[in-house]
């Protein structure tokens, strides 16, 4: 808990409860100023993040903001004003919040401390690989998130084995490959599978996608189709060589 740092105090506020009000104003702006620096040093992730959310909508799949207290409320209020702002059906944006409606007007703070809640949210929701999971968690620790997040690699491995069968190898691109408990969560499910980061491959990640739809190509030639519909923007849960038969191979 003491490591985490929406625990730690911040040194710019140390007494501010004996400052006058126009200090303590002071202080609290200072520190809001720093949102935009620290919003422009992450426009290259962010910028991912919304292209990975284009791509949900257009396969059809559903947003889900996954989060507690007042990270939750946040994925609620989006989620709340992205139909009547964008014009977007309601069901593409959901919002999931620890401790459920309740938590949205009343601070449940136990609500927020359980892996396992987090897992068994996600599973009735029937979350699945068509669909893109948003974890929002400051400290980036909180286990009711880590769980959702958990439950989503466990989907994500379910539609491997049903979709591409046995398999050796899965390489991990994108933010999803540099959190830990995503990673572990795989591993875990995919026993005897080497998983690895796709950069050891050596292609740039603007590449991935051509490299992918290569390999896919292959497996159609070679008459060894694996596909699933969020690879490849597919509406149907059926393999490659039987939904896309081109004349010319």
């Amino acid at each position: 808990m003491e490591n985490r740092v929406t625990e730690k105090r911040n040194p710019a506020s140390i007494g501010i409860d004996q400052k006058t009000v126009p200090e303590i104003l002071e202080i609290i702006n200072n520190e809001d100023s720093r949102i935009t620096e620290a919003i422009s040093r992450e426009l290259e992730p962010i910028g991912k993040a919304v292209k990975l959310i284009i791509k949900t909508l257009k396969r059809g799949g559903t947003v889900y903001f996954v989060g507690s207290g007042t990270s939750g409320r946040i994925g609620v209020l989006e989620a709340a004003e992205l139909p009547p702002t964008f014009g977007v059906s309601p069901d593409r944006f959901q919002a999931i919040i620890a401790g459920g409606k309740r938590a949205v007007f009343k601070a449940i703070e136990v609500a927020e401390d359980s892996e396992i809640e987090g897992c068994k949210i996600i599973q009735a929701a029937e979350v699945g690989p068509e669909d893109l999971l948003i974890g929002i968690t400051a400290s980036g620790s909180t286990p009711f998130v880590i769980g959702a997040i958990m439950q989503g690699a466990l989907t994500i491995c379910n539609s491997y084995k049903e979709f591409l069968g046995p398999v050796d190898e899965v390489y991990l691109s994108g933010g999803g490959s540099r959190n830990p408990h995503l990673v572990s969560r795989i591993k875990e499910n995919l026993e005897g599978v080497k998983v690895m980061d796709y950069s050891v491959l050596g292609f740039p990640s603007e590449a991935k996608e051509a490299v992918l739809m290569a390999l896919l190509a292959n497996e159609y030639i070679m008459n060894t189709p694996s596909n699933i519909p969020a690879a490849t923007g597919a509406n149907q849960k059926v393999r490659l060589g039987v939904l896309y038969n081109p004349p010319y191979i």
